[in-house]
């Protein structure tokens, strides 16, 4: 397509009216989403999740047991870091042994 020239002017006047438009869309569609949330019985914005402290980002000994059993370093490493980033979206360290456990049969190696 192809578009007509303009003079910079014109442009810059249409690019604003056009953020504008998009900010007062934006506020409208939150407040909506407040209004509906409200008439629903929740709470206007929604709760964020609890955060996880750092000791309980600690891989409990009977993880990391099953951590080392892996032969390769490189898995072992992303294993660590996975379990500690489901740990941190609120997943419990039972579920994570779970997963990890290779007698379980969820995993294969």
């Amino acid at each position: 397509m192809r578009w007509p020239w303009v003079s910079r002017l014109a442009f810059d006047l249409a690019v604003e009216r056009y953020e504008k438009a998009e900010e007062r869309a934006q506020k409208l569609q939150d407040h909506v989403t407040r209004v509906t949330r409200k008439e629903l019985g929740m709470t206007e914005e929604p709760r964020t999740a609890p955060r996880v402290t750092e000791t309980e980002l600690e891989i409990p000994d009977e993880v990391e047991m099953l951590i080392r059993e892996y032969d390769s370093e490189q898995t072992r490493v992303r294993l660590r870091a996975e379990a500690r980033a489901s740990r941190m979206h609120g997943t419990p360290w039972s579920e994570i042994q779970k997963v990890l456990d290779p007698e379980a049969g969820v995993v294969t190696a």
